[in-house]
């Protein structure tokens, strides 16, 4: 087991890292989605309404709204960056400039990182779950003939093989949350919901 270097906890053992449970935000994801149901974290094992342990595949960075573990935001090591960008400015004191203002952003970044994480909490759902839950953005997957798969005929895996991620109604069988449609319009949470929930308004 790894033990997490916030907590000191083992993963996917401690159920909750840091700040302990949040119910509030819980009564929300279960305001939003009632009928989904709210399960472990299956990267970290934190429960409903936990901080993820930092590291966790499924955390989001507070800094940037991607995932935490490959955003890079709050990282710099100043030979790699070097390396990448030291062919890019006309003079040593621009170079110097350069890399100063990209170690500030990375500090600034990883502050912000631990400033959100109660905000970054797992709650219990893929991410973009309630997201496309408010919105009412749904999705599922049919054969070719537009029927739905099922135990007997169920989905066949390759481009061509099936109708992908078509759009449909919370309520038609097969529905899911529309994920790719949320990843496409950028990966909207909070304030960045209304202008889209506006628009379909309108």
């Amino acid at each position: 087991m790894a033990v997490c270097d916030t907590c000191d906890g083992e993963m996917t053992l401690v159920k909750h890292c840091e700040h302990g449970i949040d119910e509030s935000a819980l009564e929300l994801a279960k305001k939003h989605c009632p009928d989904v149901e709210l399960l472990d974290c299956p990267d970290c094992g934190v429960s409903p309404g936990a901080c993820h342990h930092p590291g966790c595949d499924r955390e989001t960075c507070g800094a940037c709204g991607r995932q935490a573990m490959a955003c890079g935001c709050g990282s710099f090591e100043e030979e790699e960056w070097l390396g990448d960008h030291e062919d890019e400015y006309g003079t040593p004191e621009e170079l110097e400039a350069a890399k100063n203002a990209a170690f500030t952003k990375a500090d600034e970044n990883d502050s912000k990182y631990w400033q959100e994480r109660p905000n970054n909490r797992w709650l219990g759902m893929s991410r973009g779950t309630m997201e496309c839950h408010i919105l009412g953005w749904f999705s599922r997957d049919l054969h070719l003939d537009g029927s739905v798969p099922t135990p007997e005929n169920p989905m066949k895996i390759g481009r061509g093989n099936m109708l992908w991620h078509q759009p449909c109604s919370k309520d038609d069988p097969g529905a899911g949350a529309a994920l790719n449609r949320w990843h496409r319009h950028g990966c909207p949470t909070g304030d960045q919901l209304l202008p889209l929930l506006e628009n379909q308004r309108g």
